[in-house]
């Protein structure tokens, strides 16, 4: 199945975004820790000139913390800081060490700043990431209030708009922005297991085909502990072992496959099969 998905209010986004590049210091990227590559835009370097950022490995509570070490140390080579939060919580130290982040890396204008005489100069943020990882839900944390409209679908940030916050950074906050072609179809795929992609526009008995055999690939055992069936390499195979184990049934008696496929991509994005990591550092 293809994946793709670029509502007219994203292209907008990059539209607004490209407007206020000049004004931008810092730029934090949020990807899923689940998917650290996979989650990135491929499009926003480009689109945000390679202004200089911070990642944010957010979700890192579902993630393999092992791979999120792994993924904060790939970043850092790549010249590129990272941290991995649980935006859900109100981890002070996650908070704290995000902030210094983005001040270590705004500190070379506001050093500038401070030589020509301004008093307390800002440093000014924009938040991007692909939609569902949990952006608004972030800069509620660090606005330490609720400030935004927040909910489980892609696409619930609507418009642009900035955020003071302590301290002397104010963020501003975007739409979740797409690319308007994924690098491969695998992408795709990860983006909608952990629920980028809008459920209503997919097919998800393939969704759950070919999630299983991904989790099949990077963590073999994983589907076998938990729905008690025989893995293999045919996703559809597990899923019909998965619709028979469980006695999951349509009306007239047959297999639900579909609703089989749920299950799997649903305890998956609730973190029910344990903590897991899709993307590979290769």
């Amino acid at each position: 199945m293809a994946y793709q998905w670029f509502p007219g209010h994203m292209q907008k986004a990059i539209t607004q975004i490209k407007g206020i590049l000049s004004s931008i210091d810092v730029v934090v990227e949020l990807v899923d820790a689940r998917i650290p590559l996979s989650s990135r835009n491929p499009e926003l370097n480009e689109i945000l000139k390679n202004k200089k950022s911070v990642i944010v490995l957010n979700k890192a509570d579902l993630a393999d913390p092992v791979k999120t070490k792994a993924f904060i140390k790939y970043f850092k080579e790549m010249g590129i800081p990272a941290v991995a939060m649980d935006s859900k919580t109100k981890n002070k130290q996650e908070i704290k060490q995000l902030l210094n982040s983005v001040r270590a890396q705004g500190a070379e204008k506001v050093e500038r700043l401070k030589k020509k005489g301004m008093l307390n100069p800002k440093i000014s943020i924009l938040i991007a990431g692909v939609p569902n990882v949990g952006k608004s839900t972030l800069i509620n944390s660090l606005y330490g209030k609720k400030s935004l409209k927040v909910g489980n679908k892609p696409g619930v940030t609507v418009k642009q708009q900035w955020l003071m916050i302590d301290k002397g950074i104010d963020l501003l906050d975007t739409p979740g922005i797409f690319a308007t072609k994924f690098d491969n179809n695998e992408q795709g795929m990860l983006c909608a297991a952990i629920g980028s992609i809008s459920d209503e526009i997919i097919d998800r008995y393939e969704l759950g085909v070919e999630l299983a055999v991904r989790i099949h690939k990077v963590y073999p055992g994983t589907l076998e502990k938990k729905y008690a069936i025989e893995e293999s390499e045919d996703g559809a195979a597990m899923i019909k072992s998965i619709a028979d184990k469980r006695r999951i049934l349509l009306k007239g008696g047959e297999l639900d496959l579909e609703k089989a496929s749920i299950l799997v991509t649903d305890d998956f994005r609730a973190g029910r099969l344990g903590l897991l990591t899709l993307d590979v550092i290769e």
